[in-house]
């Protein structure tokens, strides 16, 4: 971005977007203009006329940040009694992908509480019978590594977030995707 701040593309008449699927490049996007060269204000001018396309909204860093520590806090307890020490991990952070860890447990649960109420009677045919928990795994609802909606073939839909900086230049989402099999879902209107 700094560099088209210097060829002077930074003006109204341009717009960049920016994919950022990758969470290992950058934790937080709602700062990343700066760097240590100097330029933060260059940068941040720049990305004024930018656009990011990424499978995060800007709530689920906060939402994450919570749910790693917690997870590294109740490490120390039991029934695991691992510190930081124990656990080789200096930073105090949990893993990755422990959100979505998290999600699937939780999915997991869902989807077995339903079919446990709609073979109630039979509780190990209920627990065995991998169709239908296939079947009551279908839907959405808000998990830890974000906006989860599982399909009718039981795979993960992939969301979308659209951010950018708004009036007040605060990170916001202007749009939610979702993705279905033939089209996408538009959750909310970017301009009116």
């Amino acid at each position: 971005m700094l560099q088209a701040y210097d060829a002077r593309m930074t003006g109204d008449e341009y717009v960049y977007i920016l994919p950022e699927m990758d969470d290992r490049r950058t934790k937080d996007v709602s700062d990343m203009w700066k760097s240590n060269d100097g330029r933060d204000s260059d940068a941040f001018e720049a990305f004024k006329n930018a656009l990011m396309l990424d499978n995060e909204n800007e709530r689920k860093n906060l939402f994450s940040t919570n749910f790693s520590e917690s997870i590294v806090e109740k490490m120390d307890d039991w029934p695991f009694y691992c510190d930081a020490k124990c656990q080789d991990n200096p930073l105090g952070e949990a893993g990755r992908y422990a959100g979505h860890l998290a999600d699937s447990v939780y999915l997991y649960g869902r989807a077995l509480n339903r079919s446990l109420a709609q073979n109630s009677k039979n509780r190990n045919l209920a627990v065995g019978d991998g169709q239908a928990l296939l079947k009551n795994a279908v839907g959405s609802f808000d998990g830890y590594s974000g906006h989860v909606i599982i399909g009718e073939n039981g795979t993960r839909v992939p969301v979308f977030y659209i951010l950018g900086l708004n009036s007040s230049s605060l990170l916001q989402s202007f749009a939610r995707i979702d993705m279905t099999e033939n089209s996408f879902v538009s959750v909310r209107t970017i301009f009116a």
